[in-house]
């Protein structure tokens, strides 16, 4: 698979992931890390927590960073619009309407999950914080974020799905070759 193709797949697959970045980095932009006065105030726990809120916040903003330089450095097309890919294999404006829209509804549902997410996230720190932690707690917890992360990753291969049925015969298989080889299609295809 090329380069290019593949980070124009990358980007359609990555809309769930910016967009969880997005809610995470809202969430956490609610939590700024607290002054010193206040540092005082809430005790160690709180800071270290504070801490850890700008670490993951600064590593969201770095792998998105590189997700942007790699599709860059594979055509201006993939960093810029998803949709090009589909527009090679040769979608109508209708179609494309219908990938919007699927890929719209995904980003909604994408950012409820992710919102569920963080929140089950903090409480597995708070749970950590505890010098003694119930092992079932945690365990149910880890349960609970796996159960989160595999909708997720369920929804994404979901909308991948949708949007393939949306195209031609014609269209998979051209969306395919370029896919496989490099932006042409198989021979037995075209």
């Amino acid at each position: 698979m090329s380069l290019k193709v593949l980070a124009q797949v990358s980007a359609i697959c990555s809309l769930a992931l910016l967009a969880s970045y997005s809610v995470q980095a809202q969430a956490q932009g609610d939590q700024k890390p607290v002054q010193s006065k206040e540092t005082q105030k809430v005790g160690k726990a709180e800071a270290k927590y504070n801490v850890a809120t700008v670490a993951s916040e600064a590593q969201a903003i770095e792998l998105t960073k590189r997700r942007r330089l790699a599709q860059a450095q594979a055509g201006q097309g993939a960093a810029t619009d998803p949709m090009a890919i589909y527009r090679q294999a040769g979608v109508s404006q209708e179609q494309e309407s219908r990938i919007r829209q699927l890929a719209k509804d995904f980003e909604d549902q994408a950012r409820v999950k992710a919102k569920r997410m963080m929140g089950l996230i903090q409480e597995m720190h708070q749970l950590s914080l505890e010098t003694d932690p119930d092992e079932k707690a945690v365990l149910a917890k880890q349960d609970e974020i796996n159960s989160v992360t595999g909708e997720m990753a369920m929804d994404r291969i979901k909308l991948l799905l949708t949007i393939r049925k949306q195209l031609t015969a014609e269209q998979k298989a051209k969306l395919v070759g370029m896919m496989k080889g490099g932006g042409e299609a198989p021979a037995a295809a075209q």
